[in-house]
């Protein structure tokens, strides 16, 4: 019996250390009624704009997940362009994919097209160090 009761604490700590380690990586997906809640409650803020329809879009987003898993202290999120056109404007978006930058809610730097891992950890290195 305390055997069966231990395995049942063991499998709940397990689940437990599963679920938080998934919210960790997870990208969040933003929509006009998240997106100003999202920038301002994280220091600093990664958000990929992109489309389904988007070739290079597709290319670039495994790099934007490799970021996030890299620097884990930093949030990461994707806002769909075709679906959230207003925040394609407010942000000057012309372009997909663009990487927007934010600290404590306000846009710092972008990135316009697929670039290289490194660009994309450049800009962001240069956000923490100098902001």
């Amino acid at each position: 019996m305390e055997d069966d009761e231990e395995e049942r604490l063991h499998q709940k700590k397990l689940n437990e250390l599963l679920n938080s380690l998934n919210q960790k990586d997870k990208i969040v997906e933003l929509n006009k009624d998240n997106f100003q809640e999202f920038i301002k409650t994280h220091e600093i803020s990664v958000i990929d704009f992109w489309a389904p329809w988007c070739a290079p879009c597709h290319i670039l987003s495994p790099l934007v997940e490799d970021l996030s898993k890299k620097y884990p202290g930093i949030s990461v999120a994707k806002v769909n362009g075709d679906e959230n056109m207003e925040l394609l404007y407010q942000y000057s978006v012309t372009g997909l994919p663009t990487v927007l930058f934010f600290k404590n809610g306000s846009l710092v730097e972008r990135s316009v097209g697929v670039v290289p891992f490194n660009v994309l950890e450049g800009k962001l290195k240069w956000l923490m160090q100098n902001h």
